[in-house]
């Protein structure tokens, strides 16, 4: 599998791969505006964006930038995404949760989303890039990502890997797309 696009987000720092962008940032609303303004970012849907929590606004983010990275090879329609990290969604649950203690239904904070599925960020990566393949998570040891790679019949493959200080987005070109560049015979 060749790595076509990838991009990392750190804190105060997002970097790519190929095209070797640095971008500095205060916070990730900063992030998302300079991202959208790069001439090479990809056609996307930030509607979700504002009530994400912290970890699916970083694989939004990632994704997008990994997807910049790739150039004109990026194919949302054939690309599948496979997201890893060690705890889903549990921080964003617990502030959801911490806040409906404390304010009741009715007067809990509306910006705050539930992320209760652990596949929230990397699902909400791939609809505002508009990816149409399957979306698999994983929460499992790091090895079982190279095992489900290896699996992979799309095209086109996408992993977000998000830990407390790094997340990082991948596009890979499949075994299966390599086969379908060989030309045929006449």
């Amino acid at each position: 599998m060749n790595i076509i696009g990838e991009a990392s987000i750190t804190p105060g720092l997002a970097v790519t791969r190929r095209r070797a962008l640095r971008l500095a940032y205060d916070d990730l609303a900063h992030l998302r505006d300079q991202i959208v303004g790069l001439p090479q970012s990809p056609v996307r849907d930030l509607g979700d964006f504002r009530r994400a929590g912290p970890n699916a606004k970083r694989a939004i983010l990632a994704a997008l930038l990994a997807a910049a990275d790739c150039g004109p090879a990026w194919q949302p329609e054939t690309t599948a995404v496979l997201g890893w990290n060690g705890d889903g969604c549990a921080t964003e649950n617990a502030l959801f949760w911490q806040d409906y203690t404390a304010n009741g239904r009715t007067q809990a904070r509306g910006a705050l989303f539930v992320p209760t599925l652990c596949s929230v960020p990397l699902c909400e990566a791939a609809i505002a890039l508009g990816i149409h393949g399957p979306a698999v998570y994983l929460q499992a040891e790091a090895d079982a990502l190279a095992d489900a790679l290896a699996l992979a019949d799309t095209p086109f493959i996408m992993t977000i890997t998000i830990t407390a200080d790094q997340t990082t987005a991948t596009v890979r070109k499949t075994a299966h797309e390599a086969e379908t560049d060989i030309p045929e015979m006449a």
